[in-house]
Order: C-alpha cells, then sequence, then structure tokens
C-alpha cells in the first residue's frame, strides 16, 4: 500500500452518533490509533 485516504470520516458519524460525547470519545480513539499507524511506518 503506498497511500491510504480518507476522505468526510465525519460525515458518517455526524449522520448516526446522536450523543455528543460518545461521538467525541469513537472520533478522538480512531485518530489516536490512526497517527500510532502514521507514527509506527513514518507516514504523513
Amino acid at each position: 500500500i503506498r497511500i491510504v485516504i480518507i476522505d468526510s470520516i465525519t460525515f458518517h458519524f455526524r449522520q448516526h452518533f446522536e450523543d455528543l460525547a460518545l461521538r467525541t470519545r469513537v472520533l478522538s480513539s480512531m485518530v489516536l490509533k490512526l497517527m500510532k499507524v502514521a507514527k509506527k511506518y513514518k507516514l504523513a
């Protein structure tokens, strides 16, 4: 895999999560995981 593009991921959360606190926690968790992968593989 050479490139991974994530576009408009928050759109789906706005549509399906009415609980703002839960939505924030889930999105934060996903971002942290993506940042760990990026750091591990030296990605931008």
